[in-house]
Formats: C-alpha cells, structure tokens, sequence
C-alpha cells in the first residue's frame, strides 16, 4: 500500500515537471508576437497601410495559445498557436 502512494507521489511530481518549458517557450514567443505587432503599427502608419488582417489573426492566434498554455500547461497545441500567431505578425 506505501509503496503505491509513493509510486503516485512520483508521478505526479513528474507531471509537475514536463510543462514548465512549455510555458517558457510560450512567454518567449507570446512577447515576440507582441513585440512584432507594436513594429507593425509604426511601420504600417510610415508605409501608409494602417492595419493588416493578417496582423489581426496573429494576434488572436498568439492569444488563444497562450490560453490554452494557461489552461493546460501540458498541451502542445498552445505552443503551436502561439508560434503561428508569432509567425503571421511576423
């Protein structure tokens, strides 16, 4: 019976571990993503061409992500959001 509890213990001590990265790799990229979006607001406004839908859908791309991180620190989907919504900004 201790010998379960311990298995137990350890695993969920395991668990705890795995998503920590993730939500490093998901901050990184969720700054980047609005790094580049407050680069695109000047630069549209120099190039005259004020805002780009595609911007937009970064943005709300990055931000679904980083919820679902949020949310469910172990699920990959989040940092693939985010990565994409960082990539279209971009």
């Amino acid at each position: 019976m201790g010998g379960a509890k311990r298995a137990a213990r350890r695993a969920s001590a395991s668990a705890e571990v795995t998503p920590r990265p993730l939500r490093l790799a998901a901050i990184v990229l969720g700054a980047l993503a609005l790094v580049l979006v407050g680069l695109s607001v000047p630069i549209g406004i120099a190039a005259r061409q004020p805002f780009d839908g595609l911007v937009l859908a970064g943005v709300l791309a990055a931000a679904l992500g980083w919820l679902i991180i949020r949310r469910q620190p172990g699920n990959r989907i989040g940092l693939l959001l985010v990565g994409f919504g960082a990539l279209l900004v971009f």
